[in-house]
């Protein structure tokens, strides 16, 4: 669901959402865009392999300033697809049924 939110990020924007040239710069362009996560948006985060608790901390930017020009239906689920926590983020079950989804897919 992940990459399928970046998809959709590039197909709005028409650039790459996070175009990182290393993959410490990718984790800080991801965390400088959506918050370096904690225990409390993330619980268990700080147990995985590479979580290093020296990351910067960055607060979440406001989604409407990279994303000026979509709906608020649409700014839901581009932010419940790129949820950093994957025990959070929107199934693809739940993205179908999204109400953004059903306006665009509706006949």
């Amino acid at each position: 669901m992940w990459s399928i939110g970046c998809i959709f990020a590039e197909m709005i924007t028409r650039k790459p959402l996070l175009m990182g040239d290393s993959q410490i710069d990718q984790l800080y362009k991801t965390f400088s865009l959506f918050g370096t996560p904690d225990e409390s948006s993330w619980p268990g985060v700080s147990n995985l392999p590479h979580y290093k608790a020296t990351f910067p901390k960055f607060k979440p930017c406001d989604l409407t300033a990279i994303f000026p020009n979509l709906e608020v239906e649409g700014l839901d689920l581009i932010e419940k697809m790129l949820c950093l926590n994957p025990a959070t983020r929107i199934s693809v079950k739940k993205a179908l049924e999204h109400p953004y989804l059903f306006e665009v897919l509706e006949p």
